[in-house]
C-alpha cells in the first residue's frame, strides 16, 4: 500500500445518486453472519440518499472469507481510500450498487457517513458480549473510539473509562456520555504505569473489557497490561 502521486482521502461518506450503470437491478448480493444469500432490496434510483460500504470484496465463492461471511476480511478486498483505491471524500464518486445502503428519511447524511465507524463499534461490542454493569476500557476517544463508547453505555457497561491524549477529544466524550472517566494520557507515560492509573477506575473487579481503537503500540501494550491480571486468574482457574 504505497502512494505514488495524488490520493484521494476518507472511506466515511454518505450522498445521493445522480447516474445509474446499466447493471443496477431490484437485488443486490448480501452476506449474512451465516454465510452468502440473496436479499431483496430497496431498487436504488435517481435522486436516493445512500450510504457507502467502503469495502468492496471480491464476492468469489472460492473465497473462504466472502463464502462464509466475513467479507471484511477478503483478502482482495478493494477498500477505498488504501492505495491503490483512492478515497470517497470527492464531488463525484463511483461505486458499486450492491455496496451502497438506502437511508431512510429520518437520517442525515452526517449520521449516514458515520454508519461505517458505527458499524465498526458494534461488531466490537459484540464480539466482546459487553453487558450490564461490565467495566470497560476504551483506549482512545477519536471517532471509532468515541462511537465505541457510545455502544458501550448503550450496553449498560458500568464503570466506563476512556483514554486519550487530546483533553478536547475527552471533552466530548463526557458530553457524549457523562458518567464516563477519563484519563489524560501524557506522551511521557510508560504503559505499565498509565494501566495502574486506569485499573484505579476499575472498581473492585478490576477492567473486564478493553476495547483498543488507536492502534498506537503504548495504548495497545496498555490496554493489555489493564487486562493481565484478570487474564492470569480467568486462565488459571480453568
Amino acid at each position: 500500500m504505497v502512494v505514488r502521486g495524488e490520493h484521494g482521502l476518507g472511506h466515511e461518506s454518505a450522498g445521493t445518486i445522480i447516474k445509474l450503470g446499466p447493471g443496477v437491478t431490484t437485488f443486490k448480493v448480501g452476506m449474512l453472519s451465516h454465510g452468502p444469500t440473496f436479499r431483496h432490496a430497496n431498487l436504488l434510483t435517481l435522486g436516493d440518499r445512500v450510504a457507502i460500504e467502503p469495502g468492496v470484496p471480491c464476492s468469489k465463492p472460492t473465497c473462504y472469507y466472502c463464502r462464509t461471511g466475513r467479507y471484511n476480511a477478503c483478502p482482495d478486498v478493494q477498500f477505498y481510500s488504501t492505495p491503490p483505491y483512492a478515497g470517497t471524500l470527492t464531488r463525484y464518486h463511483a461505486h458499486p450498487a450492491s455496496w451502497l445502503h438506502k437511508l431512510p428519511d429520518n437520517i442525515s447524511f452526517e449520521e449516514g457517513a458515520l454508519l461505517e465507524p458505527l458499524s465498526v463499534a458494534l461488531a466490537a461490542v459484540t464480539r466482546a458480549n459487553l453487558s450490564l454493569g461490565m467495566s470497560t476500557l476504551i483506549c482512545g476517544a477519536g471517532p471509532v473510539g468515541l462511537v465505541t463508547l457510545l455502544c458501550a453505555s448503550a450496553a449498560g457497561c458500568e464503570p466506563l473509562i476512556i483514554t486519550d491524549l487530546d483533553q478536547g477529544r475527552l471533552g466530548w466524550a463526557t458530553k457524549l456520555v457523562p458518567r464516563v472517566k477519563t484519563v489524560k494520557v501524557e506522551k511521557e507515560d510508560n504503559p505499565k504505569d498509565l494501566a495502574e492509573k486506569i485499573k484505579a477506575f476499575g472498581g473492585d473487579e478490576g477492567i473486564q473489557c478493553a476495547l483498543e481503537c488507536t492502534g498506537v503500540e503504548s495504548s495497545v501494550a496498555s490496554a493489555i497490561y489493564v487486562q493481565s491480571l484478570l487474564n492470569f486468574e480467568l486462565t488459571s482457574s480453568l
